[in-house]
């Protein structure tokens, strides 16, 4: 669940939003 959690908070971030779409492309 934390990774989920992780997962939304990043994404909710502009920052983070490619970095998120990389990991999840990784995973």
């Amino acid at each position: 669940m934390t990774g989920a959690t992780a997962s939304l908070k990043d994404f909710v971030i502009p920052k983070r939003g490619p970095k998120i779409l990389i990991f999840k492309v990784n995973q």
